[in-house]
């Protein structure tokens, strides 16, 4: 006798499937970031890389064109404000969630923390290289403004993290009693 119907209707399967999509994606969502922003991060350098080979007359490469490195340093803006949700504390206290949620497995993994952290800091080190250039041939401007914010913003979610990752190493069970008063750097 084959086994009954769990979902009868093609809506209940579909919400089942949704449920069982979401289960997994909670559950692994710092795996499926971290898969997603390394090939990200390939697709980066790829583009770059084909900027700078382009065969045949040229006005200016990439990493001296003004209007490239403003347009490459919005596009930072855009991936950075969308990775940490526009809140480098919200940010940087999923990521302690995330931890203590692999710490009470038993094991003490501080790539959940490093994996991102490694992410903000190469963003940084674009955003600075794009700024050499936009500082040296336009000066101080609005453009150097729209760098600053972001530069700023980098620089908290990096500092929350590394806070976060000395913690880690430090004593955990510390770092735990800290987070339950608010003591951590990004709760303040």
């Amino acid at each position: 006798m084959p086994r009954s119907r769990i979902y009868h209707t093609k809506a209940e399967r579909k919400a089942a499937n949704r449920a069982k999509s979401a289960r997994h994606y909670a559950k692994n969502k710092v795996d499926i970031l971290a898969r997603r922003h390394n090939v990200r991060a390939h697709l980066d350098e790829d583009a770059t890389q084909a900027l700078t080979t382009q065969t045949g007359p040229q006005i200016a490469s990439p990493e001296t064109d003004v209007s490239w490195n403003i347009n490459r340093v919005q596009q930072i803006s855009r991936e950075l404000n969308s990775f940490i949700n526009n809140s480098p504390s919200a940010f940087a206290n999923i990521v302690y969630m995330d931890y203590i949620k692999i710490l009470e497995t038993g094991t003490d993994d501080l790539t959940i923390i490093e994996v991102p952290l490694g992410r903000i800091m190469k963003w940084q080190q674009q955003i600075d290289k794009c700024g050499n250039v936009i500082l040296q041939e336009c000066g101080a401007g609005k453009e150097m403004e729209s760098l600053g914010a972001v530069r700023i913003i980098a620089s908290i979610a990096i500092d929350y993290l590394q806070d976060t990752l000395c913690e880690a190493m430090s004593d955990p069970t510390a770092m735990q009693e800290a987070y339950k008063r608010g003591r951590l750097n990004f709760q303040r």
